[in-house]
């Protein structure tokens, strides 16, 4: 039981990283009427470059994580492990 414990808070724990750190959901914003330019993932430093070679018609794009959408997503995670974690502790009785 113990060992189920800590290989899903390792799993857990990995996932968490991935998904808060890793690979978190922007989109970049450029120009006066601020319009949108593109939305991907990137890495969470990322999001503080200001390369002078990036620019969008001589305007640096502005990049805006989507918070909502990381906690969403981690929320879901969250619940996914625990239903996970409660089938197979069950299991292990």
């Amino acid at each position: 039981m113990k060992r189920l414990r800590s290989t899903m808070l390792a799993i857990y724990s990995a996932i968490l990283f991935i998904v808060g750190i890793l690979r978190v959901p922007v989109t970049a914003h450029w120009g006066p009427k601020n319009q949108i330019d593109h939305q991907r993932f990137v890495a969470l430093w990322e999001l503080q470059a200001t390369d002078k070679h990036q620019t969008i018609d001589n305007y640096y794009p502005i990049y805006e994580l989507d918070i909502v959408r990381v906690i969403y997503t981690i929320l879901i995670v969250s619940l996914l492990m625990y239903s996970i974690y409660l089938a197979l502790s069950s299991r292990h009785k």
